[in-house]
């Protein structure tokens, strides 16, 4: 009788300790942005970016993302949608898990010293 109520105590401090030292994974998020001509959103499954150009208005648009790599590097990149107004375009990545992704989407204005029209940064999580 004493081994089997051992036998029970050991595995039962070690299912405890396995799962005290378990992280877990946080759950993905996704993000919407939108500016008059262009949205997009970031979709935490799969880790995709899909851009769309809502105006004929001949402009391009734009999607600028920044992911923080686990060793603290930063990525930044532009994605430009090339088939033109009414389609939208999706990429896909693959971030870390939990990794926090920043995203805008932009109309790119071609007159210099005109900014371009942005959406503010939205977030998401990989």
């Amino acid at each position: 009788m004493k081994k089997a109520i051992h036998a029970a105590l050991v595995g039962a401090t070690a299912a405890a300790l396995t799962m005290a030292g378990m992280s877990t994974a946080q759950a993905g998020e996704d993000g919407y942005a939108s500016a008059p001509g262009v949205s997009g959103k970031f979709t935490s499954y799969g880790d995709k970016f899909t851009l769309c150009d809502d105006a004929y208005d001949l402009m391009q648009v734009y999607l600028d993302y920044r992911y923080w790599r686990k060793d603290g590097s930063l990525q930044e990149e532009r994605h430009y949608l090339a088939t033109g107004w009414d389609t939208c375009t999706t990429w896909d990545h693959d971030f870390g898990e939990g990794r926090l992704v920043l995203f805008q989407v932009c109309v790119d204005n071609p007159v210099v010293g005109v900014p371009d029209l942005c959406s503010t940064w939205k977030r998401g999580i990989a």
